[in-house]
């Protein structure tokens, strides 16, 4: 931990409690006594009003009534902050993030002496998978370990268009969660190129003990817009819903993509690239919705759904 993060969280520490005492920030920072001294003594030259209780009760506080200048982080901006971590809460943060997260909390308890209701969040997001979350984590802590140290990782990669996976020997660079997945993004050797690699598709993921030196990651490969990891045009696609599916079919697209409403249908339009993805949502919305326009994605569904069909009648006696 640096100089600078110890003094901040040195400084929050002692606004959250009434007094501590050297030994005990000593522990708390992993350094030694001598350098919590010297941290108080850049406190008290920064203006910080920091006091020295002596005797066998005494210790280190700030003086009563004290409160951080609004001009380092506002109450809006502290809660702000706690929002954005506690949307983290469910993977494994490092130390650091654990730190940050309790200084946090201990500036707005202080700032904010009614206290809130136990449990009270404004906004609560989760964003792990309902089937996955252990194989996530995992995944995720050895990954972010990966990076941290510099280390390449291992894995084997199911593509979804070939039969067996791949095993790619990667420098990874970033974790990104994108509409409720999770992606690496790291240098394969295999491609000598930056790729992006979905957990749900690493298998036997091992860190090796093979450093590597950072290159540069490419600014396009850091775009994490809608459409980031998709190499083909988006097209505009307009369909049809019967009146029975507008509220389920709302509910996936939202009411922006609603354009037409009548009587025993309604008109929906959204833009996507067209790949398998895109043919596999329109499939997924079954018998009540009709592709309108472009002309030829008619074709592909129509194609695609009479392929499902023959292969269930060869099922069926």
């Amino acid at each position: 931990m640096d100089r600078l993060t110890r003094l901040l969280g040195l400084l929050t520490l002692l606004m959250g409690t009434e007094r501590t005492t050297a030994a005990e920030l000593a522990h708390r920072f992993s350094v030694s006594k001598r350098t919590i001294y010297r941290d108080i003594q850049i406190l008290e030259e920064a203006g910080i009003p920091v006091v020295l209780f002596p005797g066998k009760s005494g210790g280190i506080g700030i003086m009563e009534g004290y409160a951080l200048d609004r001009t380092i982080l506002s109450q809006s901006e502290i809660a702000n902050l706690m929002r954005l971590l506690n949307s983290f809460v469910q993977l494994p943060m490092g130390m650091d993030q654990a730190q940050i997260y309790e200084k946090l909390q201990l500036l707005f308890c202080k700032n904010h002496p009614e206290g809130q209701p136990t449990g009270w969040q404004e906004i609560v997001i989760d964003h792990t998978s309902w089937n996955s979350r252990t194989v996530d984590l995992q995944k995720h802590e050895l990954l972010l370990q990966a990076i941290r140290k510099r280390q390449k990782v291992q894995f084997q990669y199911h593509k979804p268009t070939r039969d067996r996976p791949e095993e790619r020997t990667v420098e990874p660079y970033s974790l990104i969660l994108k509409t409720g997945y999770w992606y690496l993004l790291g240098f394969c050797h295999s491609r000598q190129d930056f790729r992006q690699f979905r957990f749900s598709r690493m298998g036997q993921l091992q860190a090796l003990q093979e450093g590597f030196m950072p290159r540069e990651v490419p600014q396009e490969m850091l775009n994490i817009q809608e459409n980031w990891f998709r190499h083909s045009p988006p097209i505009e696609v307009q369909f049809a819903v019967d009146r029975e599916a507008i509220p389920r079919i709302t509910e996936w697209f939202g009411v922006d993509a609603l354009k037409q409403q009548e009587d025993r249908r309604a008109i929906f339009a959204f833009s996507a690239p067209e790949d398998e993805w895109l043919y596999g949502l329109l499939l997924q919305l079954g018998d009540q919705v009709e592709v309108l326009s472009p002309p030829h994605l008619r074709d592909v569904i129509c194609k695609k759904a009479l392929k499902v069909y023959e292969r269930y009648q060869k099922l069926t006696p």
